[in-house]
């Protein structure tokens, strides 16, 4: 899985730490690609009275026979993996 940084605060320590002239180091560090991310939403389906299951976010209803293969909503793409927090 990959791990995501702040830059700024990368810089700082660097810098705090680095002794000498800056160096190609910092450079790299200025100088990489930021990572397009995004925070991850998390829900979980609930069962209706019609055999149906809602989203606990959206309330957005999905068919029973379809709960099993999807892992998100299709409606607010919350992730339906793991437990809402």
């Amino acid at each position: 899985m990959a791990e995501y940084i702040e830059r700024e605060a990368l810089l700082a320590a660097y810098d705090a730490e680095h002794v000498g002239p800056r160096g190609r180091a910092r450079e790299l560090i200025a100088n990489a690609p930021a990572a397009d991310v995004r925070p991850v939403v998390r829900s979980e389906w609930v069962l209706n009275d019609n055999r149906t299951w809602s989203c606990k976010r959206c309330h957005s209803w999905i068919p029973d026979e379809q709960r099993y293969y999807a892992n998100y909503c299709l409606f607010c793409g919350a992730d339906m993996r793991e437990k809402a927090t």
